[in-house]
Protein backbone atom coordinates (compact mmCIF):
# COMPACT_ATOMS: atom_id res chain seq x y z
CA UNK A 1 0.00 0.00 0.00
CA UNK A 2 3.02 2.32 0.71
CA UNK A 3 2.91 3.64 -3.16
CA UNK A 4 -0.76 4.78 -3.55
CA UNK A 5 -0.17 6.08 0.32
CA UNK A 6 2.36 8.55 -1.67
CA UNK A 7 0.10 9.06 -4.37
CA UNK A 8 -2.48 10.08 -1.98
CA UNK A 9 0.21 12.71 -0.43
CA UNK A 10 0.88 13.81 -3.54
CA UNK A 11 -2.72 14.73 -4.15
CA UNK A 12 -3.34 16.57 -1.10
CA UNK A 13 -0.07 19.04 -1.99
CA UNK A 14 2.23 17.02 -0.61
CA UNK A 15 5.51 16.71 -3.04
CA UNK A 16 7.65 13.80 -1.69
CA UNK A 17 8.95 13.59 -4.73
CA UNK A 18 9.47 9.75 -5.88
CA UNK A 19 12.61 8.63 -4.81
CA UNK A 20 11.03 6.78 -1.50
CA UNK A 21 7.80 5.57 -3.87
CA UNK A 22 9.17 1.96 -3.58
CA UNK A 23 8.57 -1.50 -1.51
CA UNK A 24 12.18 -1.26 -0.49
CA UNK A 25 11.82 2.96 0.54
CA UNK A 26 8.86 1.10 2.92
CA UNK A 27 10.54 -1.60 4.47
CA UNK A 28 13.51 0.38 5.42
CA UNK A 29 11.60 3.20 7.47
CA UNK A 30 9.11 0.45 8.88
CA UNK A 31 12.75 -0.91 10.56
CA UNK A 32 13.66 2.52 11.50
CA UNK A 33 10.67 3.48 13.10
CA UNK A 34 10.58 -0.07 14.43
CA UNK A 35 14.52 0.39 15.79
CA UNK A 36 13.53 3.58 17.50
CA UNK A 37 10.27 1.81 19.44
CA UNK A 38 12.75 -0.93 20.42
CA UNK A 39 15.69 1.49 21.97
CA UNK A 40 12.47 3.57 23.76
CA UNK A 41 11.47 0.33 25.16
CA UNK A 42 14.81 -0.77 26.01
CA UNK A 43 15.45 2.84 27.72
CA UNK A 44 12.17 2.60 30.14
CA UNK A 45 12.79 -0.74 30.80
CA UNK A 46 16.52 0.49 32.41
CA UNK A 47 14.45 2.83 35.05
CA UNK A 48 12.19 -0.21 35.82
CA UNK A 49 12.40 -1.49 39.49
CA UNK A 50 10.10 -5.05 38.76
CA UNK A 51 8.20 -6.85 35.06
CA UNK A 52 6.53 -9.44 34.13
CA UNK A 53 6.84 -11.41 31.50
CA UNK A 54 4.00 -12.69 29.24
CA UNK A 55 4.10 -15.55 26.30
CA UNK A 56 2.05 -17.84 23.91
CA UNK A 57 2.69 -20.15 21.19
CA UNK A 58 1.43 -19.54 17.64
CA UNK A 59 1.96 -21.06 14.44
CA UNK A 60 3.20 -19.07 10.82
CA UNK A 61 1.99 -19.61 7.16
CA UNK A 62 5.03 -21.88 7.06
CA UNK A 63 4.06 -24.06 9.79
CA UNK A 64 7.06 -22.90 11.96
CA UNK A 65 6.40 -22.54 15.82
CA UNK A 66 6.59 -19.10 16.99
CA UNK A 67 6.72 -17.55 20.36
CA UNK A 68 5.30 -14.07 20.88
CA UNK A 69 6.71 -12.59 24.09
CA UNK A 70 5.42 -9.02 25.94
CA UNK A 71 6.14 -7.55 29.05
CA UNK A 72 4.14 -5.74 31.75
CA UNK A 73 5.44 -3.38 33.67
CA UNK A 74 4.37 -0.10 35.63
CA UNK A 75 4.60 3.63 34.05
CA UNK A 76 3.77 6.67 35.75
CA UNK A 77 1.91 4.46 38.38
CA UNK A 78 0.13 2.60 35.79
CA UNK A 79 0.43 -1.11 34.10
CA UNK A 80 1.81 -1.08 30.79
CA UNK A 81 1.57 -3.99 28.69
CA UNK A 82 4.03 -3.97 26.08
CA UNK A 83 4.89 -6.66 23.52
CA UNK A 84 8.13 -7.14 22.77
CA UNK A 85 9.15 -9.54 20.03
CA UNK A 86 8.42 -12.90 17.84
CA UNK A 87 10.50 -15.74 17.87
CA UNK A 88 10.84 -18.98 16.07
CA UNK A 89 11.70 -21.43 18.76
CA UNK A 90 13.47 -24.91 17.34
CA UNK A 91 11.53 -27.07 19.30
CA UNK A 92 8.08 -26.96 21.18
CA UNK A 93 9.04 -28.79 24.00
CA UNK A 94 9.46 -26.21 26.97
CA UNK A 95 13.23 -25.77 26.74
CA UNK A 96 12.93 -24.56 23.34
CA UNK A 97 10.07 -22.43 24.22
CA UNK A 98 12.60 -21.10 27.15
CA UNK A 99 14.77 -20.71 24.89
CA UNK A 100 12.64 -18.61 22.50
CA UNK A 101 11.20 -16.14 25.52
CA UNK A 102 14.88 -15.20 26.60
CA UNK A 103 16.25 -14.67 22.78
CA UNK A 104 12.86 -12.06 22.87
CA UNK A 105 13.80 -10.56 26.19
CA UNK A 106 17.92 -10.79 25.18
CA UNK A 107 16.78 -8.56 22.15
CA UNK A 108 15.04 -5.59 24.35
CA UNK A 109 18.38 -5.73 26.78
CA UNK A 110 17.92 -7.72 29.06
CA UNK A 111 19.88 -10.08 30.80
CA UNK A 112 19.71 -12.99 32.77
CA UNK A 113 21.06 -11.07 35.40
CA UNK A 114 17.91 -8.29 35.07
CA UNK A 115 15.51 -11.84 35.18
CA UNK A 116 17.02 -12.68 38.59
CA UNK A 117 16.52 -9.03 40.44
CA UNK A 118 13.79 -7.58 38.96
CA UNK A 119 11.41 -10.21 36.89
CA UNK A 120 7.91 -11.48 39.60
CA UNK A 121 6.14 -12.67 37.28
CA UNK A 122 5.13 -15.37 34.47
CA UNK A 123 1.65 -14.91 32.63
CA UNK A 124 0.74 -18.05 29.90
CA UNK A 125 -2.17 -20.14 29.30
CA UNK A 126 -2.44 -23.78 31.06
CA UNK A 127 -0.65 -26.16 28.30
CA UNK A 128 0.97 -28.96 30.45
CA UNK A 129 4.18 -27.72 28.29
CA UNK A 130 3.96 -23.83 30.06
CA UNK A 131 2.80 -24.71 33.47
CA UNK A 132 3.98 -28.59 33.93
CA UNK A 133 4.98 -28.77 37.83
CA UNK A 134 7.80 -30.00 36.99
CA UNK A 135 9.40 -29.58 33.54
CA UNK A 136 7.14 -26.69 32.20
CA UNK A 137 8.52 -23.62 31.09
CA UNK A 138 6.90 -21.85 34.01
CA UNK A 139 9.00 -24.00 36.85
CA UNK A 140 12.17 -23.71 34.25
CA UNK A 141 12.19 -19.77 34.97
CA UNK A 142 11.12 -20.60 38.18
CA UNK A 143 14.54 -22.64 38.84
CA UNK A 144 16.07 -18.98 37.59
CA UNK A 145 14.17 -16.80 38.97
CA UNK A 146 12.73 -17.93 42.51
CA UNK A 147 11.14 -15.01 43.21
CA UNK A 148 8.86 -15.12 40.17
CA UNK A 149 4.72 -15.96 40.30
CA UNK A 150 3.53 -18.07 37.58
CA UNK A 151 0.07 -17.23 36.70
CA UNK A 152 -2.66 -19.33 34.38
CA UNK A 153 -4.00 -16.90 32.47
CA UNK A 154 -7.16 -16.15 34.22
CA UNK A 155 -9.86 -15.37 31.38
CA UNK A 156 -8.66 -18.75 29.42
CA UNK A 157 -9.15 -20.80 33.15
CA UNK A 158 -12.54 -18.74 33.45
CA UNK A 159 -13.85 -20.21 29.94
CA UNK A 160 -12.60 -23.53 30.49
CA UNK A 161 -14.44 -23.67 33.76
CA UNK A 162 -17.89 -22.12 31.96
CA UNK A 163 -17.11 -24.61 29.18
CA UNK A 164 -16.87 -27.85 31.58
CA UNK A 165 -19.76 -26.70 34.14
CA UNK A 166 -22.37 -27.09 31.10
CA UNK A 167 -20.50 -29.70 29.23
CA UNK A 168 -23.27 -31.53 30.60
CA UNK A 169 -26.27 -30.10 30.08
CA UNK A 170 -28.03 -32.31 27.59
CA UNK A 171 -29.67 -29.42 25.51
CA UNK A 172 -25.84 -28.48 24.82
CA UNK A 173 -25.32 -30.94 22.43
CA UNK A 174 -28.32 -30.48 20.92
CA UNK A 175 -27.75 -26.34 20.57
CA UNK A 176 -24.20 -26.54 19.57
CA UNK A 177 -25.49 -29.18 16.30
CA UNK A 178 -28.09 -26.48 15.80
CA UNK A 179 -25.62 -23.72 15.55
CA UNK A 180 -23.38 -25.85 13.62
CA UNK A 181 -26.35 -26.94 11.31
CA UNK A 182 -26.92 -22.99 10.80
CA UNK A 183 -23.44 -22.33 10.10
CA UNK A 184 -23.01 -24.85 7.40
CA UNK A 185 -26.31 -24.50 5.32
CA UNK A 186 -25.74 -21.01 4.62
CA UNK A 187 -21.61 -21.13 4.58
CA UNK A 188 -21.44 -23.55 2.16
CA UNK A 189 -24.31 -22.43 0.17
CA UNK A 190 -24.47 -18.97 -2.01
CA UNK A 191 -28.15 -19.92 -2.96
CA UNK A 192 -28.89 -20.27 0.87
CA UNK A 193 -27.33 -17.35 1.88
CA UNK A 194 -28.54 -15.09 -0.86
CA UNK A 195 -32.49 -16.52 -0.11
CA UNK A 196 -31.79 -15.83 3.85
CA UNK A 197 -30.53 -12.08 2.93
CA UNK A 198 -33.45 -11.52 0.58
CA UNK A 199 -35.93 -13.23 3.00
CA UNK A 200 -34.63 -10.75 5.04
CA UNK A 201 -35.30 -7.55 3.07
CA UNK A 202 -38.78 -8.30 2.49
CA UNK A 203 -39.44 -8.92 6.58
CA UNK A 204 -37.58 -6.11 7.20
CA UNK A 205 -34.88 -7.36 9.54
CA UNK A 206 -31.16 -6.98 8.68
CA UNK A 207 -29.49 -10.18 8.51
CA UNK A 208 -26.08 -10.87 10.20
CA UNK A 209 -23.71 -13.65 8.60
CA UNK A 210 -24.05 -16.75 10.82
CA UNK A 211 -21.49 -17.72 13.15
CA UNK A 212 -19.28 -20.19 13.54
CA UNK A 213 -18.71 -21.79 16.96
CA UNK A 214 -15.64 -23.90 16.07
CA UNK A 215 -12.48 -22.04 17.10
CA UNK A 216 -9.66 -21.92 19.37
CA UNK A 217 -11.71 -19.69 22.18
CA UNK A 218 -14.84 -21.24 22.68
CA UNK A 219 -16.61 -18.11 24.60
CA UNK A 220 -16.50 -15.53 21.89
CA UNK A 221 -17.70 -18.04 19.22
CA UNK A 222 -20.09 -19.41 20.67
CA UNK A 223 -21.10 -15.88 21.93
CA UNK A 224 -21.20 -14.44 18.37
CA UNK A 225 -22.89 -17.04 17.02
CA UNK A 226 -25.98 -16.91 19.58
CA UNK A 227 -26.13 -13.30 18.83
CA UNK A 228 -26.39 -14.02 15.17
CA UNK A 229 -29.24 -16.90 15.97
CA UNK A 230 -31.13 -14.67 17.85
CA UNK A 231 -30.87 -11.70 15.27
CA UNK A 232 -32.12 -13.75 12.48
CA UNK A 233 -34.20 -16.06 14.16
CA UNK A 234 -37.72 -15.08 12.62
CA UNK A 235 -36.31 -15.29 8.93
CA UNK A 236 -33.66 -18.03 9.69
CA UNK A 237 -37.39 -19.92 10.53
CA UNK A 238 -39.76 -19.25 8.17
CA UNK A 239 -36.49 -19.66 5.51
CA UNK A 240 -35.74 -23.54 6.91
CA UNK A 241 -39.60 -23.88 7.04
CA UNK A 242 -39.94 -23.28 3.17
CA UNK A 243 -36.56 -24.96 2.74
CA UNK A 244 -37.80 -28.71 4.33
CA UNK A 245 -41.25 -28.64 2.83
CA UNK A 246 -40.52 -26.94 -1.08
CA UNK A 247 -40.88 -29.93 -2.90
CA UNK A 248 -40.40 -28.11 -5.77
CA UNK A 249 -36.75 -27.34 -4.87
CA UNK A 250 -34.70 -29.30 -6.98
CA UNK A 251 -31.22 -27.26 -6.27
CA UNK A 252 -31.77 -28.14 -2.58
CA UNK A 253 -29.91 -31.67 -2.25
CA UNK A 254 -31.74 -34.14 0.14
CA UNK A 255 -28.97 -34.02 2.84
CA UNK A 256 -29.69 -29.53 3.13
CA UNK A 257 -33.58 -30.53 3.12
CA UNK A 258 -33.02 -33.12 5.84
CA UNK A 259 -30.63 -30.59 7.86
CA UNK A 260 -33.27 -27.79 7.37
CA UNK A 261 -36.42 -30.12 8.92
CA UNK A 262 -33.70 -30.85 11.63
CA UNK A 263 -33.24 -27.19 12.83
CA UNK A 264 -36.43 -26.28 12.14
CA UNK A 265 -37.64 -29.17 14.74
CA UNK A 266 -35.29 -28.31 17.32
CA UNK A 267 -35.84 -23.87 16.72
CA UNK A 268 -39.57 -24.47 17.51
CA UNK A 269 -39.00 -26.02 20.83
CA UNK A 270 -40.16 -23.81 23.42
CA UNK A 271 -37.19 -25.23 26.09
CA UNK A 272 -34.70 -24.57 23.21
CA UNK A 273 -35.57 -21.15 22.97
CA UNK A 274 -35.58 -20.45 26.50
CA UNK A 275 -32.47 -22.23 26.62
CA UNK A 276 -30.82 -19.86 23.83
CA UNK A 277 -31.56 -16.83 25.55
CA UNK A 278 -29.99 -18.32 28.93
CA UNK A 279 -26.82 -19.32 27.38
CA UNK A 280 -26.54 -16.26 25.87
CA UNK A 281 -27.44 -14.09 29.06
CA UNK A 282 -24.51 -16.65 31.07
CA UNK A 283 -21.99 -15.77 28.14
CA UNK A 284 -21.97 -12.44 27.84
CA UNK A 285 -21.25 -11.76 31.71
CA UNK A 286 -18.36 -14.14 31.19
CA UNK A 287 -17.40 -12.39 28.68
CA UNK A 288 -17.19 -9.09 30.32
CA UNK A 289 -15.62 -10.67 33.60
CA UNK A 290 -13.39 -12.45 31.21
CA UNK A 291 -12.06 -9.20 29.81
CA UNK A 292 -11.70 -7.69 32.86
CA UNK A 293 -9.31 -10.50 33.85
CA UNK A 294 -7.20 -10.18 30.34
CA UNK A 295 -6.70 -6.29 31.46
CA UNK A 296 -5.69 -7.54 35.26
CA UNK A 297 -3.21 -9.97 33.10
Amino acid sequence: MFPSLVDLHHKNGLDLGDTYKNDNACRTFVQAIGQSMKDDLVEKLKNTHFFSVMSDSSVDRSVKDQEMVYLTYVEDGKPVNQFVDIVSSEHAHSQGILDAILVGLSNVGLTEQDLKSRMVGFGCDGASVMMGVHNGVAAKLNQMCPLIVPIWCVAHRLELSALDSITSVPLLAELKETLTGVYKHYSHSAKASRELHALGKVMGINVVKPGNIDGTRWLPHMSRALEGLVKNFKVTLVHFENHASDPHDREASALMKGRARAIHRSLTQYKMVMFIHLVLDILQELLSSACCFRGMD
